[in-house]
């Protein structure tokens, strides 16, 4: 019994430790079934107009944009900030 409660320990302070480190989970899945996988990268630029375009392609030569990684696990975009 005291082994079972000493792996559970080891694994919950394993986990938290991860959980912490995220930069280091990543590094450790990578290449593994567990590896989150992008779902899709978006561009965001404001046209001539300074209507806010989103597409999944990048915008036209000399037009700043910001480029936007998506999880796999994300079913809505991100908020738009308000400028």
């Amino acid at each position: 019994m005291k082994w079972l409660v000493s792996l559970l320990v080891v694994m919950v302070a394993g986990a938290g430790y991860l959980y912490l480190h995220p930069d280091l989970y990543r590094t450790l899945v990578r290449g593994t079934p567990l590896e989150r996988e992008k779902a899709a990268t978006l561009y965001q630029w404001r046209d001539a107009r300074g209507l806010l375009q989103v597409t999944d392609h990048p915008p036209p030569d000399g037009v700043s944009y910001r480029r936007l990684e998506l999880e796999g696990d994300i079913t809505v975009l991100p908020r738009v900030p308000r400028e």
